[in-house]
């Protein structure tokens, strides 16, 4: 899976880390890292991250008179956006007697392991946002049947499922997005573009995506046991041309559950502070070659659930 590049530099800008800042960099896009495909990675300013987000105040609505002044509102504080701050550090050393005879090229190995370290922590704690399906500033989990109804309406609004992975429950996730509403009651616009499974679902979500015709259109060869009927022989399948990502994340350990993200509007975050490390050096009592490095960041959402669905199957 393609890395987002820009996003990472933006946070990880190796001129701003030391001498082995590029090493390290390496070995940290070496890890696959697949999160900045759904994820906004930012560097941190502040320790607190943010406060609160704000929700507009109202929707578009006739004026009370043509002359009369706008109904100006003032802008509320809405939900408090729900963050975990981590703080991570690592650090081992290399004994004087193997320090005399390690090569510079094996040092620098050992600055690119860090890297690559540093890349899957960070990516774990990413995929634990949807994952975990914790409680979000709404009050409700992520993944939820009971979100906060829209302005003018009773109703609750649903973002989760509990159907497995095949071309109807796709699509019908699709369905749902679609008519999930802001807070003024108007459509939110969402458009997902990026399926999120284990890897065990891999070939199976490629399949959906890639056929040419809708799988399982005939019960003799159906890729998913599904839609084989009759009605459905031979229609073409348009699933593929929805999605700009399919993303097999070891980091989701069920098997069988899976996650669409609208990746353009979805607000899903990681603010990350990274000072000048890795730091190496020969400590001077012990003339061992130290390694050692620090990372701070903060993984969340900004009470995004309008713009992802999660099927959570039993």
């Amino acid at each position: 899976m393609a890395t987002g590049i820009g996003q990472l530099t933006n946070v990880l800008d190796p001129a701003k880390m030391g001498p082995d800042g590029e090493v390290f960099l390496d070995g940290f896009l070496a890890g696959d890292i697949t999160s900045t495909l759904w994820q906004r990675w930012l560097p941190a300013s502040t320790r607190t991250i943010e406060k609160a987000s704000i929700e507009p105040p109202s929707g578009y609505a006739t004026p009370t008179s043509e002359s009369g002044d706008y109904d100006f509102k003032d802008l509320a504080e809405g939900f408090t956006v729900t963050y975990t701050q981590a703080q991570v550090a690592i650090g081992f050393a290399i004994g004087r007697f193997a320090n005399l005879f390690l090569d510079p090229v094996a040092k620098m190995e050992f600055i690119r392991m860090v890297g690559n370290a540093a890349a899957r922590k960070m990516e774990a704690d990413s995929y634990a946002i949807i994952t975990d399906n914790a409680t979000g500033p709404d009050g409700s989990a992520l993944y939820a049947t009971d979100h906060g109804p829209n302005s003018g309406t009773a109703a609750d609004q649903s973002n989760t499922g509990t159907s497995a992975l095949d071309y109807v429950s796709l699509t019908a996730a699709f369905t749902v997005m679609a008519r999930l509403k802001s807070p003024d009651g108007l459509i939110a616009g969402t458009r997902p573009d990026t399926l999120i499974v284990p890897p065990d679902m891999l070939v199976k979500a490629l399949q959906i995506a890639n056929s040419m015709v809708v799988p399982g259109h005939s019960a003799a060869a159906a890729v998913d046991g599904t839609l084989a009927t009759a009605t459905t022989a031979g229609q073409a399948n348009v699933v593929g041309g929805w999605l700009k990502n399919i993303v097999a994340a070891p980091d989701v350990a069920d098997t069988n559950d899976w996650y669409l993200v609208d990746a353009v509007n979805a607000r899903f975050k990681k603010y990350i502070r990274k000072g000048p490390t890795p730091t190496t050096y020969v400590d001077i009592d012990s003339d061992a070659y130290r390694i050692k490095d620090f990372m701070s960041y903060a993984d969340g959402h900004d009470n995004t659930w309008r713009y992802t669905f999660g099927s959570i199957v039993a």
